[in-house]
């Protein structure tokens, strides 16, 4: 049984990563996510919010939010952040 750790769960989501600062790279997949609530369980962003582009101060407001209010959105730490 070289799997008896791992648990496979079979759920459909939205994967983003490296976003840049690029504020419609984070925006376009949060709505996507809200309009099918029932088909997405979870938004999974994986880091690399606030590096390059010219939204870096919104888009570290809608995490912190999001992170308050709501668990089926997931914010992973990229190598650009240090909060």
């Amino acid at each position: 049984q070289p799997y008896r750790y791992i648990h496979f769960i079979w759920i459909k989501m939205i994967v983003v990563g490296d976003i840049h600062g690029d504020l419609n790279q984070f925006i376009y997949p949060l709505l996507e996510f809200q309009r099918n609530r029932t088909k997405y369980k979870k938004l999974i962003y994986l880091g690399d919010y606030i590096d390059r582009g010219t939204s870096n101060v919104y888009i570290y407001e809608l995490i912190k939010y999001f992170q308050n209010n709501d668990k089926d959105i997931v914010f992973l730490r990229g190598n650009h952040e240090f909060y």
